[in-house]
């Protein structure tokens, strides 16, 4: 027995090594349990890398607000008065813009060119372009009495496909 030892004690610390140096692992048990072993830790190293990259990924995501969609906001001249629920525009410059571009709403604001008197605050319908309709015409106008506001039925932000119909109430 004593003989084991002592050439267990020689290879576990060549010669020049520190002898205070802990002694390197030495394996022992079968094959079959070496095999489960390693299984186990390589579970265990999947299971760790997953959690991480799941935590790294919950952390640094970019979250939609902090990607900006392009400005949706138009700056139109009109040379009579024009009406939209509820308010009818006198003749000038207004700015038709998306309430919350990041949003999935159809607010339309209408307020002067400084932006600090919103005129119009609603809820409109998506609706398509009509056929023909060019990409730099942006508004659709309805019908009027004469000397009565030409009604705006609809607005197309920046040649988009998609315009926002104003509901007007009947």
């Amino acid at each position: 027995m004593t003989n084991v030892l002592l050439a267990a004690a020689i290879v576990a610390h060549p010669a020049g090594a520190n002898p205070d140096a802990p002694v390197p692992h030495i394996r022992t048990g079968n094959a079959r349990d070496r095999r489960k072993e390693e299984i186990a830790m390589f579970a265990r190293t999947v299971i760790a890398t997953s959690v991480l990259a799941v935590f790294l990924g919950l952390v640094f995501r970019p979250s939609m607000g902090a990607t900006p969609l392009p400005s949706r906001t138009a700056y139109l001249t009109f040379n009579r008065a024009v009406q939209l629920p509820g308010v009818t525009l006198d003749a000038g410059t207004y700015a038709f813009e998306i309430a919350n571009p990041n949003d999935a709403t159809d607010v339309v604001r209408v307020s002067n060119r400084r932006h600090d008197r919103t005129y119009f605050l609603g809820f409109t319908r998506r609706v398509e372009r009509p056929l023909g309709l060019r990409g730099d015409h942006v508004i659709t106008f309805g019908e009027a009495q004469p000397g009565s506001a030409l009604p705006i039925l609809a607005w197309y932000p920046n040649d988009d496909l998609l315009g926002r119909e104003f509901i007007y109430g009947r």
